[in-house]
């Protein structure tokens, strides 16, 4: 089992994650049996009565309504035709535009140097096509758009 590496760049923004995503925390009573001894304050982390963890919180994570994203075969987000890279839920970004060059897939840094695939030439109306539909969900930022080199590794 080795180290295995992805690396893909694109021409594109860089997009926070809270403009993708909705996060809820949800607190649960874990404690199955009621403490008869009168109403307990939310400070309590113990049951008084059978010692097990009185609350749990549990996260959700779920994309935002209305923004053109879709979720391919391979559970990458793709945000009105473009497709992004990055990790949805392990960091504060993703990165979504047209792709440059991208690894032909995963490899491990036992075998040789990956093969890099080059696209075609991108032209002013391509990004003025991309720019209408990030402004179209409001993520369009002028800022963040640029060149972008991303290297996931697990």
């Amino acid at each position: 089992m080795g180290l295995t590496k992805r690396a893909v760049t694109i021409y594109g923004l860089q997009v926070p994650m809270d403009k993708i995503i909705d996060e809820h925390v949800n607190i649960i009573n874990k404690c199955i049996c009621m403490p008869k001894s009168g109403p307990l304050s939310e400070d309590a982390k113990f049951c008084p009565k059978c010692g097990r963890d009185m609350f749990h919180k549990v996260q959700t994570i779920s994309i935002k309504k209305g923004l053109g994203i879709e979720v391919d075969k391979d559970y990458n987000l793709i945000i009105a035709g473009y497709p992004t890279s990055g990790r949805a839920g392990e960091g504060d970004c993703i990165y979504v535009g047209i792709v440059v060059s991208k690894t032909d897939a995963t490899y491990s840094a036992e075998e040789a140097d990956p093969v890099m695939y080059n696209m075609p030439l991108i032209t002013d109306m391509d990004i003025s096509k991309f720019q209408e539909s990030m402004q179209k969900y409001d993520l369009w930022n002028y800022l963040k758009f640029g060149l972008w080199t991303i290297l996931l590794i697990e």
